[in-house]
């Protein structure tokens, strides 16, 4: 069903004009929706994604008059170096580039804690990496290539072992570091990359609010009753008809025990898996972790 169609059949319900979701019931519609969605690890949260981290980039020499304009001697800086760092060897810090002018220009947050000086040698890298929109939470995260597992990190621990974070190599930490100014969820790796590597990672989708009216739910279509029925206990409580309120509940909670014992069905011919090779596992579409003994959507 559309949201449209959701809202008309609570509108019949309810003794009230069909066509035109009012706000009140939209909020109520998205609030079922994550009823739902947090009620129970089902397959269809998962998904896999693959991220490219970045080579760094040290061609030619750079040129600083104390101030942010850095100037390139043989280089060949890019648009996308944008929101990179900008390491001056001997220099100790760590610069935002911050924009762009030509392959030879580009400008950094702040100026630069040396003046008048030639002929630096320079590194570019790439420390803060972005995740789709609808990445709520990073489940598992491996080298595409390798066996070699990606472990996430908290970043205050990570920072109290690893406080200048400045090795360099094949990364096998992941630290999440919030989420940028877009809400997507970003993080970093390490040690620092240096080469450009395929890393494949497996994450619960976040669930999208429906808006308009012809916007159709993540929830399997068979079951959008739940969020008709929890929208309906939610408009008679706020009517005060609690007994009526209270059989809609049922309802929906009846509906929600059956969605959860499918999906369990579902997924047990998934616990083969568990002997797989790590390879193996990240080929397969909805599998979090194979370190896991009980994958989460197998049994509470």
């Amino acid at each position: 069903m559309t949201l449209l169609q959701i809202y008309n059949r609570i509108a019949r319900e309810m003794g009230e004009t069909e066509g035109s979701v009012s706000s009140q019931y939209l909020d109520w519609i998205n609030e079922a929706q994550r009823q739902v969605w947090q009620s129970h690890n089902f397959v269809w949260r998962y998904k896999k994604g693959v991220i490219q981290t970045v080579a760094e980039y040290s061609t030619g020499t750079i040129t600083t008059d104390g101030t942010s304009a850095i100037v390139g001697l043989g280089t060949t800086f890019t648009s996308a170096m944008v929101g990179r760092r900008l390491e001056i060897d001997g220099d100790g810090q760590r610069y935002l580039i911050s924009a762009f002018t030509d392959a030879t220009n580009i400008t950094i947050d702040r100026n630069v804690e040396r003046s008048n000086a030639s002929a630096l040698t320079y590194t570019i890298r790439k420390l803060d990496y972005s995740f789709p929109s609808d990445c709520e939470e990073i489940l598992s995260m491996r080298h595409e290539k390798t066996p070699i597992k990606i472990y996430s990190a908290d970043v205050s621990y990570f920072d109290s072992v690893a406080p200048k974070d400045t090795d360099t190599g094949n990364p096998y930490f992941f630290i999440p570091t919030g989420r940028d100014s877009s809400g997507y969820l970003i993080g970093r790796f390490y040690p620092l990359p240096i080469a450009v590597l395929s890393i494949d990672y497996i994450y619960f989708k976040s669930i999208p609010d429906l808006a308009d009216n012809a916007d159709t739910s993540v929830i399997p279509a068979q079951y959008h009753d739940l969020l008709v029925f929890y929208a309906l206990h939610k408009a008679q409580q706020f009517y005060g008809d609690m007994d009526l309120a209270g059989a809609a509940y049922n309802q929906f909670q009846d509906k929600l025990g059956k969605l959860i014992t499918a999906d369990k069905n579902n997924s047990a011919n998934w616990l083969f898996f568990k002997q797989a090779t790590a390879d193996e596992l990240m080929r397969v579409p909805h599998l979090p972790d194979d370190n896991y003994y009980e994958f989460p959507f197998i049994g509470d």
